[in-house]
């Protein structure tokens, strides 16, 4: 058995900075945007297991707030190899065009990826249950919308094989359209 740690791909994609406020009970935070406090909680729960290369896209806020959220990460020791700011523009960019674009820029041998939103944190360490020969979601959604065809799931993280990565990229592409997020309707897609 080797003890070498998997080699992944650390994918983070969507909006850094968003102004929608969280319930006071959810987070000590004004806000649901990446800071300091999500990345040391992505290491403690579930970086730390791998041996991690950084890619990133999000839409830009301004110059001092792009630079800060760099700094953070460079902080930490993780290293950005790949980030791309681009300008919001509600005609042109659906949910899953940051996903999409994201997944471009990776390059390079990997074992996994991790494609993640910025501002989602874990309760606990969560790598024991993932199984990365397989492609994870993070959880199906509500009877309601899972009992139907579309089978609606999470689009907060996905962790797959890279051999995934193209399939994942076509999902979304192929339902970019489609109601109100191409994240949440990649299962069936990925499933044939």
């Amino acid at each position: 058995m080797s003890d070498r740690k998997l080699k992944a791909a650390i994918v983070y994609r969507g909006f850094y900075k968003r102004k929608k406020i969280r319930k006071p009970d959810h987070r000590k935070m004004n806000n649901n945007s990446f800071d300091e406090g999500v990345l040391d909680n992505n290491i403690k729960n579930l970086l730390y297991n791998y041996d991690c290369d950084v890619y990133m896209h999000t839409y830009k806020t301004n110059d001092i707030n792009d630079n800060n959220m760099l700094e953070v990460f460079k902080k930490y020791g993780y290293a950005v190899k790949k980030c791309e700011f681009q300008v919001f523009n509600w005609k042109h960019h659906k949910i899953g065009h940051s996903i999409v674009r994201s997944l471009e820029l990776v390059e390079g041998e990997y074992d996994i990826v991790i494609s993640i939103r910025y501002d989602l944190m874990f309760k606990k360490d969560i790598v024991s249950h993932i199984d990365v020969n397989k492609f994870n979601i993070m959880f199906k959604d509500k009877e309601c919308s899972w009992d139907t065809e579309d089978k609606k799931v999470s689009d907060l993280m996905y962790v797959f094989p890279i051999s995934s990565i193209e399939n994942l990229k076509e999902a979304l592409k192929e339902k970019m359209d489609y109601k109100d997020s191409a994240g949440h309707f990649v299962y069936n897609s990925l499933c044939n």
